[in-house]
């Protein structure tokens, strides 16, 4: 069967069309599209009009896509700008009129979940991982194997647009201002409450692909290379 899946992020929305048989993916094509749907809902709660705008046009073209493609079922899930809006069933009545497609959005849990069985599909030898996905507005933490499913799964509000809209309105930033965030960030992440032990990190997402582009690797990044590219940035 084909499908594409719509991932309507805090910061891009991302698409893919994909044959799945199994519980397998192939993929036929994927875009990402910067959107920007959490322009300052950190701070606000609510999602800017201009904001619900960019995602209705980015989703359009994510459509025209799958339609180019054959794609039997298209779905839309959407993540943590979307789960802080008050004002979410504006955007959601909007796609349903214009676009005919059901704004869905995920719990953190779920996103967490679908992040792992995700990675797991496009990794058929992997047995085991802790999945990793950063967020613009949250980071989802999952963990568990192949044959006996996810045993833990966690989202914690911790992501680049959050962090950049808390302490980066000045540019280049103070080292005050790095270190603020830097404690943003470990705090959050020092609440997920277990351990990988020696399971595979999986990294996924925009951010996990920067790393990888900046590492040059196609595979695996070292831990190293990540504290180097994360100091020189």
């Amino acid at each position: 069967m084909r499908l594409c899946a719509i991932d309507v992020g805090t910061n891009t929305v991302m698409s893919v069309v994909a044959d799945v048989t199994d519980g397998r993916l192939v993929v036929i094509e994927e875009e990402e599209r910067f959107a920007r749907l959490g322009q300052g809902v950190d701070a606000s709660g609510r999602l800017a009009p201009e904001a619900m705008d960019r995602v209705v046009d980015r989703l359009a073209g994510a459509l025209a896509t799958a339609e180019r493609l054959g794609a039997e079922h298209v779905v839309v899930g959407a993540t943590s700008a979307s789960r802080d809006a008050s004002n979410v069933d504006v955007l959601q009545g909007r796609v349903r009129r214009e676009l005919g497609l059901d704004y869905r959005v995920l719990s953190g849990e779920e996103e967490a979940e679908a992040t792992f069985r995700g990675a797991l599909a496009l990794l058929p030898d992997l047995h085991a991982a802790l999945v990793v996905d950063i967020g613009g507005g949250s980071t989802e933490v999952a963990l568990g194997t192949r044959s006996g499913g996810l045993a833990e799964r966690q989202s914690i509000d911790v992501g680049s647009v959050r962090l950049t809209e808390r302490h980066f309105a000045v540019r280049p930033p103070s080292p005050e201002a790095i270190a603020a965030a830097l404690a943003d960030a470990s705090g959050a992440l020092s609440g997920v409450g277990f351990e990988r032990g020696a399971m595979p990190l999986v990294a996924t997402g925009s951010v996990g692909r920067l790393m990888a582009r900046l590492a040059g690797e196609d595979d695996a990044v070292s831990a190293e290379a990540v504290r180097q590219w994360r100091d020189r940035l």
